[in-house]
């Protein structure tokens, strides 16, 4: 969990005044995310969610914001960003400033991997595929605020280089093997797959779900970009779909079947999506050594995301290889 910033009553006041949400009553900071600093404040008008943008220009935050406001009109349950009294995005806090998003607070919860169902990941790929549809219809000005992000190849080749210069012995064997994979698939992926907006990080915990089990929010567009659809699929695929040591056939067809009950994927998508899983399962790999394992080492904290779970999903894929995770998607 990130707690990179602390807030004192009087900096939730001020917030709470700059964003005209009402008096403060409670505040507490979340146990949630591994970047930004995030509370829950009660006020006289109700609960919300506030969020310290870690590390963040401002144009990111407002074009965060713009991407959400956008998108909640064209039907993405997802909370819509609130204004400050001045009719920003944010309030800027301290020196140097640090930026605050306030949202309505959504109630539900995450689920937990040991209690998925196959209804829980068909929801979450039906979600999925509402995104990428409504992505489609952003307005022009909104979707050329988004660029290619920073997980780029490009930009995993630096991390890897940030990895080797740390001069852990104990992390050669995992970065060799990532930089190696990582070489490989950017020599096999299909760059004539259509892109768009996506989320990047549809993980369980970015997504709520009532009592009902019925899913009522996609949470943190923080990483949304403009890249393959089926990108996002792999994404979501890995985080939802991959059981104590093994993808579950199962899950793998339900998520894509729901993503599929409302937008199809082309053949050309479909064959692509191994090579798209395999990147994925690399980023994860590079990001959580460079944002975790290596955060800890210089005395940060750590939210507890072991890089080898991601390595675990890379030496699964490449186990069943190409024509074995097909059959997966297709629950077999």
């Amino acid at each position: 969990m990130a707690r990179l910033t602390e807030l004192s009553k009087a900096d939730v006041a001020d917030l709470c005044g700059a964003f005209d949400l009402g008096g403060p009553t409670a505040f507490s900071a979340l146990d949630a995310g591994t970047v930004n600093s995030n509370f829950r404040v009660d006020t006289t008008r109700g609960r919300f969610f506030l969020r310290i943008n870690e590390g963040k220009q401002a144009r990111e935050v407002e074009t965060e914001a713009c991407l959400i406001d956008a998108l909640v009109p064209l039907g993405v349950p997802t909370p819509r960003p609130l204004r400050a009294r001045d009719g920003g995005w944010f309030v800027p806090l301290g020196e140097p400033p640090k930026y605050c998003s306030a949202f309505p607070w959504i109630a539900g919860r995450h689920l937990v991997r040991a209690e998925l169902a196959v209804a829980d990941v068909h929801a979450a790929g039906e979600a999925l595929g509402r995104l990428h549809l409504a992505g489609a219809a952003l307005p022009p000005a909104v979707r050329e605020r988004l660029g290619p992000g920073s997980y780029t190849v490009s930009h995993l080749e630096v991390r890897l280089a940030t990895i080797r210069a740390s001069n852990r012995a104990d992390l050669v064997p995992a970065e060799d093997r990532l930089r190696t994979a990582l070489a490989d698939v950017a020599g096999t992926r299909d760059p004539g797959l259509p892109v768009g907006p996506i989320h990047q990080d549809l993980f369980l915990d970015n997504v709520l779900f009532d009592p009902d089990r019925r899913l009522v929010a996609l949470l943190d567009f923080e990483q949304a970009v403009v890249g393959p659809y089926a990108y996002d699929v792999a994404v979501t695929l890995l985080a939802w779909a991959f059981g104590s040591d093994d993808f579950e056939p199962a899950l793998s067809a339900g998520l894509i079947a729901g993503y599929e009950s409302v937008r199809a994927l082309a053949p050309r998508e479909r064959a692509g999506l191994f090579a798209e899983a395999r990147l994925a399962a690399v980023r994860f790999s590079i990001t959580r050594l460079t944002d975790v394992t290596l955060r800890a080492t210089i005395g940060g904290a750590s939210s507890g995301k072991s890089y080898r779970r991601y390595l675990d999903r890379l030496d699964r894929l490449e186990a069943h290889g190409e024509s074995g995770f097909q059959a997966l998607i297709r629950g077999r």
